[in-house]
């Protein structure tokens, strides 16, 4: 991002009321060292990745403003929001607070959606992202892969490319108040996130990359 614009993005959150931040973990069990790993450990090139989306989350908004949403929170996942004083929730819990909180919400209030599983270098994405929603009422992540990958290809019964990623879903919170995790019933505008600035962990050989990329991180 351009240093000028990067200014005007930071001015722009400045005044923003209320930027809630929340952080999906890992839902699928994982196998290491003979047992169950708990989503709270999880790690890539020795960078526990939910300390590095808490992290991340520290550059948008307050700690306060910050929940790890969880089915049953481990303890190193307790250990983090100690650690990083943010707060620790259920899913549903999370999105009937934002909802009860839509009717009052101010226009630049704003909702954020992070995944534990889809580490980003950089928050520069994400703040564009927020900076969009003076414009649409909720933008999700893209990214184009080099070319002669495989997801230039549409996938079966699309004509087109489909180019969303998971790394994250910023929406206004008003709005995010009428659809919750549902979604809008349109295709959101999309914020590109450059190939090599995250990596969906999705198999065993996806930590090293995403570890690669840690790596890199200032």
């Amino acid at each position: 991002m351009p240093l000028r614009v990067f200014r005007c993005v930071r001015l722009w959150l400045n005044a923003a009321m209320s930027i809630f931040v929340g952080i999906e973990l890992s839902r699928e069990l994982r196998l290491g060292a003979g047992g169950l790993v708990p989503a709270g450990t999880l790690e890539a090139g020795g960078v526990n990745l939910l300390s590095h989306a808490l992290k991340l989350a520290l550059k948008i908004t307050p700690s306060a403003m910050i929940t790890v949403l969880t089915v049953e929170p481990d303890e190193k996942v307790l250990e983090l929001v100690g650690e990083f004083e943010c707060r620790e929730s259920g899913v549903m819990q999370w999105v009937g607070q934002l909802v009860d909180a839509a009717p009052n919400a101010k226009p630049g209030d704003a909702v954020v959606i992070l995944r534990q599983m889809v580490p980003l270098s950089t928050e520069s994405a994400i703040l564009q992202a927020i900076a969009s929603l003076r414009q649409f009422r909720c933008v999700v992540s893209a990214s184009k892969p080099p070319a002669g990958h495989e997801r230039h290809k549409p996938l079966p019964g699309q004509s087109e490319p489909d180019y969303v990623v998971r790394a994250f879903e910023v929406w206004r919170l008003g709005e995010f108040g009428k659809y919750g995790f549902s979604g809008p019933n349109s295709d959101p505008p999309h914020q590109l996130v450059g190939w090599d600035s995250f990596v969906e962990i999705d198999q065993p050989e996806d930590f090293l990359r995403a570890g690669q990329m840690l790596s890199r991180v200032v």
